[in-house]
């Protein structure tokens, strides 16, 4: 969680709201449960909302005070991104519909602005799915996407597209004995007059276009998404990415009692061209349904109709092994544990535990997480880093090297160096640009250090510990990347050893050998 305000802190809109917790955080905001006061039958008792606070990840910087405020070098982004925020804010305000999380209100507070939701409890779709037993059935998963798909007709007739429809994306709201499900995180959605550029990719709910940041994006692409939602319910299993997906490989993961109309309409939803796909919302839950679809209309508005008046049968004969659903092997295709936890977010928990980085949290922004993001100098991406001398007069190769920087020691371990495959690989859900394509690197022998940069060693290079939270044996955060150029000098100067940051390279063939 990226510098959230503490539990108890107190929030002023049209009433007070205190902080709870942080829920989760997301490239321009983070996500509070507060409470609040109202009143039930004149009797005064806590209510439970959700407030988000505009909080640009890689520019925003929390003062003392709670203030949030930012570089002078990211001062325009800041200022347009916080109107932007500010006006979809207003705009999310203004929707009344039953399956779209509501906003009561938006205020402005600590340099910030606020908009106050509905709390809509912690149990996404993805999770219900889970406690279900991993799969609906036909007619369960159809009834849901209805309801979504009422949701997306509603913001498309207001000309506004979500762009981010998945599981983790719908809360499952219980209102007595009705449960039903309501879209939230419009971090990406497209508003009328958007001057945004598309910003984020879903691994196996998003349509490719959405990797290209020039695009303008259609309706077709909530419908593929709400297509690949409705796949995930009645398999367990998310889609392929979309730039591998096939139509065998669709009809592979559906199971086989799925009627022919329901599957054939999933497959034409899921089409790489967005010509192909459904003209609307109302023409694919009615493909779903099996019944006729009347539109007439282009998807895009200018491109020809396609498949006349009637959805167009695809050939089943395309599918290959069913798969058998009650297999547990399911959750490894998924890449997704019960409960909702990534195999990637899993192994990442682990490396953090046993440490594996070293001074890769110098590579953070100050407002970065401290051990899994990193920004290799592009002018030393090639030379080795993160090296010490080989012991000079055996010239025996150590695997393990005890180092000191005025009195504090820390461990330098060997990396055997080889050649591997590097870059995005199969069971990454959202690879970025840079991630791709997966290509071999070789790299010479180096050695990393056994765990991140404490609080400790900086404070005993550089005399000063800049961290917010503190702790001698804690990663240091909080530094910039002159702020590292400075340290490793004096961590240079003062062991004698040739110390420098990893590259990218380096610190991903460490983490992937173990």
């Amino acid at each position: 969680m990226n510098q959230p305000l503490p539990e108890g802190f107190l929030l002023h809109g049209r009433r007070p709201y205190t902080v709870v917790k942080p829920l989760h955080s997301g490239g321009f905001g983070i996500t509070y449960l507060v409470e609040a006061e109202i009143m039930v039958d004149h009797i005064p008792v806590k209510g439970r909302f959700t407030i988000k606070e505009f909080f640009p990840a890689k520019a925003g910087i929390r003062e003392s005070n709670m203030s949030v405020t930012t570089s002078p070098a990211d001062r325009e982004f800041f200022d347009l991104a916080k109107q932007t925020f500010l006006d979809e804010a207003n705009i999310l305000h203004s929707l009344n519909h039953e399956s779209i999380v509501p906003v009561n209100e938006v205020f402005q507070q600590n340099n910030t602005i606020y908009y106050v939701m509905k709390y809509l409890g912690e149990t996404s779709l993805e999770q219900y799915l889970y406690a279900q037993g991993g799969f609906l059935s036909e007619d369960e998963a159809l009834a849901l996407i209805d309801e979504v798909g009422d949701a997306l007709r509603y913001l498309h007739g207001k000309s506004i597209l979500h762009l981010d429809i998945k599981p983790d994306n719908l809360m499952m709201c219980r209102e007595g004995d009705r449960l039903y499900p309501v879209l939230i995180d419009f971090g990406q959605a497209f508003f009328p007059n958007s001057k945004n550029t598309v910003g984020g990719y879903s691994r196996g709910f998003s349509p490719r276009e959405l990797k290209d940041p020039n695009v303008h994006p259609l309706p077709a692409a909530d419908i593929y998404s709400l297509s690949a939602t409705l796949c995930f319910l009645l398999s367990g299993q998310a889609p392929d990415d979309a730039f591998t997906l096939t139509k065998g490989k669709i009809y592979k993961l559906l199971p086989e009692h799925i009627s022919d109309h329901c599957a054939d309409a999933i497959v034409r939803a899921l089409s790489a061209n967005t010509a192909d796909r459904f003209r609307s919302v109302d023409d694919f839950l009615a493909a779903l349904h099996g019944r006729s679809v009347n539109s007439t209309d282009s998807p895009t508005g200018d491109e020809p109709s396609i498949g006349g008046s009637k959805t167009e049968p695809v050939n089943r004969t395309e599918k290959t092994d069913p798969v058998n659903r009650t297999s547990n092997t399911q959750w490894a295709v998924s890449g997704k544990l019960p409960g909702g936890i990534s195999w990637r977010t899993l192994a990442y928990f682990f490396l953090g535990v046993i440490g594996i980085s070293v001074l890769v949290s110098l590579l953070m922004d100050s407002d970065d997480d401290p051990t899994w993001t990193d920004y290799p100098d592009p002018a030393v991406a090639e030379t080795p880093v993160s090296t010490v001398a080989e012991t000079p007069a055996s010239g025996m190769k150590e695997s393990k090297l005890l180092c000191e920087a005025n009195g504090v020691k820390f461990n330098m371990i060997r990396v055997e160096g080889g050649t591997f495959r590097m870059g995005a690989t199969e069971e990454m859900e959202e690879p970025d640009s840079d991630e791709m394509p997966f290509h071999e690197v070789t790299l010479s022998p180096y050695y990393l250090g056994e765990t991140e940069v404490t609080q400790a060693l900086w404070r005993a290079v550089m005399g000063s510990n800049p961290s917010y939270f503190k702790g001698d044996n804690h990663p240091v955060e909080k530094v910039s990347w002159d702020d590292c150029q400075a340290f490793i000098k004096k961590l240079n100067q003062l062991t004698g050893c040739t110390f420098s940051l990893p590259t990218e390279a380096q610190w991903e063939y460490a983490a992937r050998g173990g």
